[in-house]
């Protein structure tokens, strides 16, 4: 798994689940995004590894978005800081949607 540092991170947490990570990258390089908040790995039970659709839900906070990205066998949050929620949430949506999930 991918680790994230640099000054858009904050928090003690660098590890991003795969589904996610070509996400955060492009959330990085937007100039509309302040800071991004990796949470915990969760794992949620299902065995295999392997399956599955990849989710994403995103559910705007006072400064900004939280995303909840759900694979196979784990689930992570994340919290985007923005003062152009509605922007960012379009922006993930289009990205997600385009070439950001994994395709089987």
């Amino acid at each position: 798994m991918p680790k994230f540092l640099g000054k858009k991170f904050s928090g003690s947490h660098t590890t991003v689940i795969k589904p996610a990570e070509k996400l955060i990258k492009a959330l990085v390089e937007h100039d509309k995004v302040n800071k991004i908040i990796i949470g915990l790995i969760k794992n949620h039970g299902i065995k295999g590894g392997q399956g599955g659709q990849v989710r994403i839900k995103i559910t705007a906070i006072r400064a900004g978005l939280k995303l909840v990205v759900k694979a196979a066998a784990t689930v992570q949050e994340f919290y985007v800081y923005t003062e152009y929620i509605g922007e960012i949430k379009d922006f993930i949506n289009n990205y997600w949607q385009s070439k950001g999930k994994k395709k089987k």
